[in-house]
């Protein structure tokens, strides 16, 4: 009954979280189900993009990240949108390679959608997944990929997004307008305020610059991916063609969200692991 009547939560309510307690344990749990059954999805997916062999490599080196596995067995979002942004991108690169099939790019859009639901900065997926569809109507493509298909793709890609959304956030159905609002000044206050100081380079500071994503880049990334990425930075131009497009569409992300990441005020290591999973694939 006392959930029930609470309107909202922010982090600094202590009593809100003694009621709270009791669901912790289901909660984490839970997190770590969806966590685990994303790789469940994702490996035959990553099958019939590559093959077995890569995917078994990569399926494993994401179950025995320690960054990601921290983040799977706490009821927090980041683990969460780690997951439904990789199957998300995953998703699209079977829709790219599969140009006759609409059904990959409702996936990608449902995950895309779940990614969104679970933390705003999701959003990111949208653009970064409808250029990599976009990009392919350059004159090299025109006879796999017509214009009126890539249209039509990229539209039932935001259909998708759009239809996942509203059928899973009831707010939505009564007050869509009050409900957006809310989220987009909730979203602004983390981009221009920091409620509290964190620890970096040697002191407490409230802002820790531009430095800061880089930095824990290089301290949470496995020297395995490193030195995946670098091989494949010096092979790409080797690489076919449709794994040269994946590996520089992970790449893309990555860098992109870690550069939409930087822009905020409020900054956290965690903030930054939705980018890892599709460097450790692209490794």
């Amino acid at each position: 009954d006392w959930i029930r009547r609470l309107a909202w939560l922010a982090p600094g309510n202590g009593e809100a979280f003694r009621h709270l307690d009791f669901f912790l344990p289901s909660g984490r749990i839970a997190v770590a189900l969806a966590t685990t059954l994303g790789l469940v999805v994702l490996y035959p997916l990553l099958v019939q993009l590559f093959d077995r062999r890569a995917a078994l490599m990569a399926v494993g080196l994401l179950a025995f990240d320690p960054f990601l596995i921290g983040h799977s067995g706490l009821l927090h979002t980041d683990g969460l949108l780690a997951t439904f942004s990789l199957l998300a991108l995953t998703a699209a690169l079977r829709g790219l390679g599969e140009p006759r099939r609409a059904v990959w790019w409702a996936l990608s859009g449902i995950f895309t959608g779940l990614a969104v639901l679970t933390k705003t900065p999701a959003i990111f997926l949208v653009p970064c997944i409808l250029l990599s569809r976009c990009l392919i109507l350059g004159p090299r493509f025109s006879a796999r990929h017509p214009s009126f298909t890539v249209i039509g793709h990229c539209l039932v890609f935001i259909l998708s997004i759009f239809l996942t959304c509203f059928a899973l956030y009831p707010a939505l159905w009564t007050d869509p307008a009050g409900t957006l609002n809310t989220l987009s000044a909730f979203s602004g206050r983390h981009i221009e305020m920091v409620q509290r100081p964190i620890f970096f380079a040697g002191q407490m500071r409230y802002d820790p610059g531009a430095f800061f994503y880089p930095v824990v880049f290089l301290f949470r990334i496995s020297p395995v991916v490193i030195g995946g990425l670098v091989i494949g930075l010096a092979k790409l131009h080797r690489l076919p063609s449709d794994r040269r497009l994946a590996f520089l569409m992970l790449l893309a992300f990555a860098v992109g969200f870690g550069a939409l990441m930087s822009l905020g005020a409020k900054k956290h290591d965690r903030y930054l692991l939705p980018a890892f999973p599709p460097l450790i694939l692209a490794a």
